[in-house]
Formats: C-alpha cells, sequence, structure tokens
C-alpha cells in the first residue's frame, strides 16, 4: 500500500548524498486511524517503516523493498493527532545498486531530540526482490 499522498505528505527534504532530512505531515483522518485504535489512534510501526521505504525509493529514484529490518527500536507511540508534522533524519545511506542500506531517526518536526523511533534497514530493488522471492 502506497502511503504517500493520503497517510502523509511531505513537507520539505533536505537530502545530499542519501542523508538528511524529510519533514512529514499526519493525516490524523486516514482510515487505518479508525482501526488503530479507534479511542487513541497510534501511528503502526510498519506505516513507520513504509514511509521510510517511499522517501527513500523517491531519492533513489527507483522503487525500493524492505528486505531487512537489522534493528528497529519504536521508543514511544507516535499519536497522529498529538504530533501530526515528523522529521525523519537519514544519517547514514550507502546505495549498492541492488540494495540500500541506511539508519534512520524519527522524531517530532518541532523537537528533534525527542527520539520516537530508531531505524536500520536494508532495501532492495525490484528485480533483486523478484529473485529473492523465487528462490524461496
Amino acid at each position: 500500500m502506497v502511503l504517500s499522498g493520503s497517510f502523509f505528505t511531505v513537507l520539505s527534504s533536505d537530502v545530499e548524498d542519501g542523508t538528511g532530512t524529510y519533514g512529514l505531515r499526519l493525516n490524523p483522518e486516514h482510515f487505518i486511524f479508525r482501526c488503530h485504535f479507534p479511542e487513541q489512534p497510534i501511528v503502526p510501526g510498519v506505516c513507520i517503516v513504509q514511509m521510510l521505504s517511499e522517501l527513500l525509493s523517491a531519492y533513489a529514484g527507483r522503487p525500493l523493498y524492505v528486505k531487512e529490518m537489522r534493528r528497529v527500536k519504536f521508543v514511544r507511540p507516535v499519536y497522529p493527532g498529538v504530533t501530526p508534522e515528523l522529521l525523519y533524519r537519514v544519517v547514514s545511506y550507502k546505495d549498492y545498486g541492488e540494495a540500500v542500506c541506511v539508519s534512520a531517526v524519527l522524531t517530532p518536526l518541532e523537537d528533534e531530540h525527542d527520539v520516537l523511533c530508531k531505524l536500520s534497514l536494508t532495501l532492495v530493488s525490484e528485480a533483486f526482490r523478484k529473485d529473492l522471492w523465487n528462490s524461496a
């Protein structure tokens, strides 16, 4: 499921050589929050990972898919009604052609020191993903 444009919109992008920042605004009215959870909506962890994947795909100019979550630490929940504006800080980015290795931190846009999540992922291109799928 593509989240960009409906679940979140990009407010800003300041990226050079893969590292830098992305400012985002969540859509607290998105249908996902009616289920997760109706009385107190929380951004699902899978959406936190997917948003970063979509941002990196746009930067790389090709679709990238999560192959491995080397480290993902959810420090505290993200409430879209309380913290609708977020900042991804990509601190490490290595593009190996078929794979991209990245480390990033998610914070509220207004407080870059208030860490919500730390992520270290390996993403792969469509062709490599199909090769992995077919070999399984």
